[in-house]
């Protein structure tokens, strides 16, 4: 998708209130509140070389777009690091658990039994 912008000086003067670095033109437009149109047209084949877009950077752009407006994906990842934290720690107490106490108790039952 291709955005041409051809901005008036009052919409320009609502951009600018946006303080970030890395603004997200392609979802603010529709939040300012001014009108916009869709413009139709055919993708041609490119004549001029291959695009200097990677790959990496169309990712980057699409994370930008989705933590650009809301703090939620960034939270939901925050939060699933802490459960995943949380679980791993159980896990290790469990297995530590396990392997030292129990292992222990069993080996000195063997002990017992075999020497009386």
């Amino acid at each position: 998708m291709l955005i041409i912008a051809s901005l008036q000086k009052k919409v320009l003067e609502n951009l600018e209130e946006y303080k970030e670095v890395n603004l997200f033109l392609m979802g603010i437009f529709p939040i300012i509140g001014y009108k916009s149109y869709a413009v139709y047209y055919e993708i041609n084949e490119r004549f001029a070389g291959e695009s200097k877009y990677s790959v990496k950077k169309m990712i980057s752009f699409a994370i930008d777009g989705i933590t650009s407006f809301s703090v939620k994906p960034i939270k939901l990842v925050f939060n699933s690091g802490i459960i995943i934290t949380i679980v791993n720690i159980l896990i290790l107490l469990i297995l530590f658990f396990f392997k030292y106490l129990i292992m222990t108790f069993l080996y000195c039952c063997l002990l017992y039994q075999k020497f009386g």
